[in-house]
């Protein structure tokens, strides 16, 4: 699970990146190699216009840091897996209006 939130947090920073350089959101998502999933550009297009690169930042770095606390303590995994994507959601939810 970890490796999917990362790799997804990791494109989404990528895609940020090219935003903030003054390219659209939908623009970045159609031109993404690998290209993007087409039930996902929608998606992906919404949560750029939501988070903000130092967001994705922090949001990469609990989820890097869950998964050495789940090496660390395994008895602890659902604990930790469940804290750190409420935590997720729980930021996603503030980030209700858009960007620009």
């Amino acid at each position: 699970m970890y490796k999917r939130q990362s790799q997804h947090l990791i494109k989404m920073q990528h895609f940020a990146n090219e935003t903030a350089g003054g390219r659209p959101a939908k623009q970045v998502v159609d031109a993404a190699r690998p290209p993007v999933f087409w039930k996902r550009k929608e998606s992906f297009v919404r949560q750029l216009s939501a988070w903000r690169i130092d967001d994705l930042s922090s949001a990469l770095t609990s989820v890097r840091d869950a998964e050495l606390q789940t090496r660390q303590y395994p008895s602890l995994a659902n604990v930790i897996v469940h804290r750190v994507v409420l935590s997720l959601a729980s930021r996603a939810s503030r980030f209700n209006r858009p960007r620009r």
